[in-house]
């Protein structure tokens, strides 16, 4: 499977730059450790090891950064700004429709998004190269 990644590049400006800068990171993190002893923060992504959910300066937000252990595609939408995530993994319709559901909730993907494809007990995304209709831009 070809994999697309939004965040493979250390480059400033790049997409994953722009929002790893807005993170906490730390040095000094091995594996799952959960002893702040022996971790550092660090202001700077050269600095870093790591890279955490937290969003610096806020109090108790956090961006969705995940370590996916299987396969995972993000593919960019015909709409600026958007992407569709491809992860190779099957699930029942049951865990799948809790996961659109948490997924809504979080604001991740679109309250509405979420209510369509529970309908129809599926969910669907354009291929890359289909382009929305006028009458969808529109809409």
């Amino acid at each position: 499977m070809m994999t697309y990644s939004l965040f493979g590049d250390r480059t400033a400006g790049t997409a994953w730059h722009n929002i790893a800068k807005t993170l906490r990171h730390y040095r000094g993190i091995i594996g799952d450790n959960l002893r702040p002893d022996l971790r550092e923060e660090t202001r700077y992504l050269d600095d870093a090891e790591c890279v955490t959910s937290q969003v610096w300066g806020s109090d108790g937000k956090h961006k969705v950064v995940l370590d996916i252990d299987m396969p995972a595609a993000l593919i960019p939408s015909t709409t600026e700004g958007h992407f569709h995530l491809y992860i190779d993994r099957e699930l029942k319709w049951k865990d799948y429709r809790l996961l659109l559901e948490a997924l809504a909730r979080a604001g991740v993907i679109s309250q509405g998004y979420a209510d369509h494809s529970i309908q129809r007990k599926f969910t669907t995304v354009r291929l890359p190269w289909v382009k929305k209709s006028a009458h969808e831009e529109d809409s």
